[in-house]
Formats: structure tokens, sequence, C-alpha cells
């Protein structure tokens, strides 16, 4: 998994890859969003397990439901005041792309600069 910002997320196996984002909310805190975003892959892995005989996504655990979750775990959590996650009511629509352009351009991309 790795964090896009506004862009959302990406999740990739060796054989897949997997865009997630949500509406837009508004951004108050960003503190703890990293946290807020694995509990909810974790979250999610472990209540979603891959039934047998569904499609298998490289791994053994349900990736698209683990970074659907986190992307709307973060997306809460940014928007409360404080650094810890106070609650996941009202978890914003989430969207998922599967066939995935990693050479996309990020909306907010991040940029280096030297001191």
């Amino acid at each position: 998994m790795a964090s896009l910002g506004s862009d959302g997320m990406l999740a990739v196996t060796k054989s897949r890859a997997w865009a997630t984002r949500t509406a837009p909310v508004k951004v108050i805190n960003t503190v703890g969003a990293g946290d807020a975003t694995l509990a909810g892959f974790l979250a999610a892995i472990t209540n979603n397990p891959i039934a047998e005989g569904e499609q298998d996504f490289g791994v053994e655990f349900n990736v698209p439901v683990g970074a659907m979750a986190a992307v709307q775990w973060g997306a809460v959590k940014v928007s409360q005041p404080t650094s810890g996650l106070d609650h996941i009511d009202n978890l914003p629509e989430v969207f998922l792309t599967e066939d995935v352009d990693l050479a996309a351009p990020l909306k907010e991309p991040a940029i280096h600069k030297e001191n």
C-alpha cells in the first residue's frame, strides 16, 4: 500500500494493482492519518476473509476490500481535530479502480527541495 495523499491510495500485489479514493473531505488534522489508514486495512482484511473459490489476489487476504476501508478510515481521521481516531462514523463514499495507470500524474505530487 502507498498513500497518495488527496489522490487516495495504491494497493499492489505481485500480479494486481488497485487505486482507491474517497469523495473529498475537509482536512482538519493529518496527525495519525497513516495509523488510521493501516488500522482500516487490517480491520477490513480480518473481517472479510477471501472465501474458498473466490478470486485469488496473489496473497491470502482481500486486498481491494482492505484498501477501500483503509482510504475511508484515513479520510475520516483527517476530518477530525485530534491526533487519535475519535470514531469511524459517516465514512465517505469510496471508489475503486482495478485497471490502474501507474504512470498517471498525481494532483498533489510531493516535491523534494534541497536545503
